[in-house]
């Protein structure tokens, strides 16, 4: 049916302590695949090759088998140690594991023109400024807004109606307005009037 959706599973780690499954991360993700998981793409870099390494380098056009395209868009690669004992003696903090580290690939980018500014409710209840802007498509999608977040990072952006800026997605996901560019065109309405009512429910 396809009016149905589907989730795609892609497998990364096991729960298991080192030593009852395997006892590095490359034979982890072999006994994935043997139980009929797909995982992600991987490849071993050994410590003499960190001197040539390069962001460049990283990109899995780079290692992948000639012709190989993913069927999902990354933002980037990460670094992790193979030994899972060693993993398990450095450890981790409250935001990320010591024995790993994530590199992000160059944002995509493109120029568009500010044709409105206005007031959004996100999920959270937040009610931060928006930026509507001409259309412009950055890894495949087409994006048409993006959060201003308050009104002081609206001010410090500086950008007005009419002004010319240049829109990114954040990891390839989440879209921003960078910067401004050009001469401005527009007045910044340093005293944007906050909504008297919810822009989502009118209440």
């Amino acid at each position: 049916d396809p009016k149905q959706k589907y989730l795609r599973l892609v497998a990364y780690n096991t729960l298991a302590e080192p030593g009852d499954v395997c006892d590095d991360y490359q034979q982890q993700l072999q006994w994935l695949i043997l139980q009929g998981f797909e995982v992600l793409p991987h490849a071993t870099i050994h410590a003499s090759d960190f001197e040539h390494l390069s962001i460049e380098s990283l990109h899995p056009n780079e290692w992948l088998e000639p012709g190989t395209v993913l069927p999902y868009e990354i933002d980037g690669v990460v670094l992790a140690l193979n030994n899972l004992e060693e993993r398990k003696e450095l450890g981790e903090t409250g935001h990320h594991p010591k024995w790993g580290c994530a590199i992000k690939f160059q944002t995509s980018e493109s120029e568009a023109t500010i044709l409105a500014i206005e007031w959004s409710a996100s999920r959270s209840g937040v009610i931060p400024p928006v930026g509507i802007f001409t259309s412009v498509n950055l890894c495949g999608a087409v994006i048409t807004r993006a959060t201003l977040h308050n009104l002081e990072h609206y001010l410090k952006l500086g950008a007005a109606v009419g002004d010319k800026v240049i829109i990114e997605r954040r990891g390839d996901v989440i879209p921003a307005i960078k910067q401004k560019v050009g001469q401005p065109k527009g007045t910044v309405l340093h005293n944007l009037p906050y909504p008297a009512t919810c822009p989502s429910c009118n209440y």
